[in-house]
């Protein structure tokens, strides 16, 4: 009767929706939580996305009509990757069970997001612990960098140096990510869906203006970087031609959040890289005046 499935309908199904949001109330994004639970032992398999229901995952989410315009003028797309956008979910993750399920592909879940996501005490502590170094103004003691790296390229491998610059205006160390591979719709890309970028050695030489990167089973490729805003050229041998490569300024997408870049290292480069990962792609530096 009506009063039994309204009673059903209160209670739900044996589906859940939900996101994941870090101890600091920044959200994980689906597509991150779903490749993680496909390498857990056993694999889990989620659902991500909206589902085939971009109407109810609107409503749950509680986007409106301007931020799903918003979501689509920023390149969001069925299907895609782009998880989050603005700090806000685009989608969610989705857990169903069926007449074969049983406690233990429950447990299997909960133990995978306890494990991969709940900080430990000591963790909690350290969180702790810095939060309150924050407030605190006394001087921190002393200490001692034993290694430095550089990661020059984006999820790629890193180059370990014994002294590195800072860039004047971030603080950060010079040149750190300036670089980074983006596929066709310009998200850049990254080690948990491609592996084979922790394969590539980049090595930038500040004195040269020359990044040299190296992947199994290819000759070196080199760009030439005069390190100012200005034309690059690439070389896959030394006496390949040297063409200019240097592209207007593109939207890209790094964890969710817009940013901007210009492709550098032309069409060779391009090939290069696209053998080297297994996927096409393209070589953006990243925009010092936009981010």
């Amino acid at each position: 009767g009506g009063a039994e499935g309204a009673v059903r309908t209160s209670l739900g199904g044996p589906t859940v929706a939900f996101n994941v949001v870090r101890h600091d109330g920044s959200v994980v994004g689906y597509a991150e939580v779903g490749k993680l639970a496909a390498l857990h032992r056993p694999p889990i398999q989620l659902r991500t996305g909206c589902c085939c229901n971009p109407g109810g995952c609107q409503a749950l989410l509680g986007l409106s009509e301007a931020d799903v315009l918003d979501a689509v003028r920023a390149g969001k797309q069925c299907g895609d990757e782009r998880d989050v956008l603005g700090g806000r979910p685009t989608g969610v993750v989705r857990a169903s069970l069926g007449k074969d399920s049983s406690w233990e592909d429950v447990d299997a879940l909960l133990s995978f997001l306890h494990e991969t996501f709940v900080l430990r005490p000591a963790e909690r502590t350290s969180s702790a612990d810095a939060a309150d170094a924050e407030a605190d103004p006394r001087p921190a003691a002393p200490c001692r960098v034993l290694e430095l790296f550089v990661h020059p390229l984006k999820s790629c491998g890193g180059m370990r140096v014994r002294r590195w610059p800072l860039d004047p205006l971030s603080g950060r160390l010079l040149y750190d990510r300036e670089w980074g591979l983006a596929g066709p719709s310009g998200t850049l890309l990254r080690s948990t869906a491609h592996p084979r970028l922790a394969l590539l050695r980049p090595e930038l030489d500040l004195a040269a203006g020359l990044l040299t990167v190296s992947a199994p089973g290819l000759a070196t490729l080199t760009l030439s970087l005069p390190l100012e805003e200005k034309q690059v050229h690439s070389r896959v041998a030394p006496r390949a031609a040297r063409s200019p490569s240097s592209s207007p300024e593109e939207s890209l997408t790094l964890c969710g959040e817009e940013c901007y870049g210009a492709a550098v290292g032309g069409p060779e480069a391009a090939l290069w890289f696209e053998r080297a990962v297994g996927v096409p792609c393209r070589l953006p530096r990243r925009s010092r005046a936009r981010g």
